[in-house]
Parts: C-alpha cells; sequence; structure tokens
C-alpha cells in the first residue's frame, strides 16, 4: 500500500500589526477527473472553472497572488508527474 504525504509548497506570511500575522500554506495536488462535486450549498464564488496556464496569465478576473500560485502550482506539478 502506498502512503503519500503531503507537504505544503508555498508559504506566504506577514504581518498585519504588532500583535496579528497572517500564515498561509499553500498545497499543490492533481485530480483524476474534471468532474467537482460541490458539497457546499452556498458556494461563495458562484461556481468552478478549469484553465489552462495561458488563460490564468492572461484572465483578467485573477488576482494577480492567485495567477502567481496558480501558475506555480502548475509549473510544479507539471515537472512531477506521478
Amino acid at each position: 500500500m502506498a502512503i503519500w504525504l503531503l507537504t505544503w509548497q508555498v508559504t506566504n506570511r506577514h504581518r498585519i500589526n504588532d500583535i496579528h500575522e497572517h500564515v498561509t500554506m499553500y498545497y499543490f495536488a492533481k485530480a483524476k477527473t474534471d468532474n467537482v462535486r460541490e458539497t457546499v450549498q452556498q458556494e461563495k464564488s458562484g461556481g468552478w472553472k478549469w484553465f489552462t496556464k495561458e488563460e490564468i496569465e492572461n484572465a483578467e478576473e485573477i488576482t494577480e497572488n492567485i495567477r502567481f500560485y496558480a501558475v506555480k502550482a502548475l509549473e510544479q506539478l507539471s515537472v512531477n508527474k506521478r
């Protein structure tokens, strides 16, 4: 039996003020299918969409920080084919 241990790929840590900071750990993963089963009835994003790398790089609706992490994930996962 194979056991996969996922580790985060990117950490974003920044201070909000002297006593408050944000730490975010980003995990990259591959899906076996492009089908999405929504389990939360009131999805806030309004839906799902799959993007190619080129679409991510050119999409005006994607903020710069999300674009950065999405491209990094695609680059990382295309190197580590599993």
